[in-house]
């Protein structure tokens, strides 16, 4: 019973700590004006959210069939970090796809092609959180650490607030990210 309250006493400071970096966001994200300052902020606070320090987003094509990942870097906006990649058989896509949160916490790194080649540059778990406005995917999320411990659920659902920020706060500032519904 002591064990069950020393653990229950170890997780509350986190949780704590993460509501205390996501209200931070949330009054930082209320100050921006514009679609830079939505991924500057974000990109600036989200490592405290989440205790990580990779954080992107995924945008598709306009035909669908491939997607560009953006690294979120500080205040230089979006930085393009590759070559365009395909949907099909990508956690990218299968996040926007089923419209849910696709995560190493349920699912092996193996399952995609882009966790392969991401883990073929050392990341070793992922989060990709569905960007969602008004019932349309405009893309995902993605966070990942090349660090041994796994992500857990907490995680998962911190990463959730943070991409529902993110969606949010782009459609407020009428961003280009988002296509015309």
């Amino acid at each position: 019973m002591s064990q069950n309250k020393d653990s229950k006493s170890v997780e509350v400071p986190k949780i704590e700590s993460r509501f205390k970096a996501l209200t931070t966001l949330t009054k930082a994200l209320s100050s921006s004006t514009e679609e830079k300052d939505v991924i500057a902020t974000v990109s600036r606070h989200t490592p405290n959210v989440l205790g990580i320090k990779r954080v992107s987003i995924a945008i598709p094509s306009e035909d669908n069939l491939t997607f560009e990942v953006f690294s979120l870097e500080g205040m230089g906006g979006l930085l393009s970090v590759g070559s365009k990649m395909f949907l099909f058989g990508a956690a990218v896509g299968a996040a926007m796809e089923q419209r849910k949160v696709i995560s190493t916490v349920y699912e092996p790194v193996d399952n995609y092609g882009d966790w392969v080649h991401l883990k073929g540059v050392g990341l070793r778990n992922f989060i990709v959180v569905p960007l969602e406005i008004f019932g349309k995917v405009f893309g995902t999320l993605n966070v990942g650490t090349g660090d041994a411990k796994p992500f857990d659920e907490l995680d998962v659902l911190f990463a959730q607030q943070v991409g529902t920020l993110l969606a949010t706060f782009l459609h407020v500032h009428g961003s280009k990210i988002i296509p015309d519904s």
